[in-house]
C-alpha cells in the first residue's frame, strides 16, 4: 500500500503564512529603521512582542529589528521586558 507524505504545514498555517509574508513585507517598508534605541542598522527581521503563535497576523504585536538586535532580546529578555520588546 502506498501512502503519500504528511504535510509539513498544514492548509490552514500555510494561508496565515502566505498573509504573514505580504504584511511583513508592508511592515519593514513602512518601518525601516532598527527600534533598538540609537540603532543605525535597517530593519530586517519581525520580533513578535507577544507570543508569535495567537498573533502571527497582528501587526500592533511586531518590532523590526535588525538580526544582531533581533538575537539580543532572546539572550537577555529581562532587558527586553524592560525596554518594552517583550511582554
Amino acid at each position: 500500500m502506498r501512502r503519500s507524505p504528511l504535510r509539513r504545514v498544514s492548509a490552514k498555517q500555510s494561508a496565515r503564512l502566505r498573509i504573514y509574508a505580504k504584511l511583513r513585507v508592508e511592515y519593514l517598508s513602512d518601518h525601516p529603521a532598527c527600534q533598538w534605541p540609537q540603532c543605525p542598522c535597517l530593519a530586517t527581521e519581525i520580533h513578535h512582542r507577544e507570543c508569535r503563535f495567537k498573533n502571527l497576523n497582528v501587526v500592533s504585536t511586531w518590532s523590526g529589528l535588525c538580526h544582531a538586535h533581533h538575537a539580543e532580546v532572546h539572550r537577555h529578555p529581562a532587558q527586553a521586558r524592560a525596554m518594552g520588546l517583550l511582554k
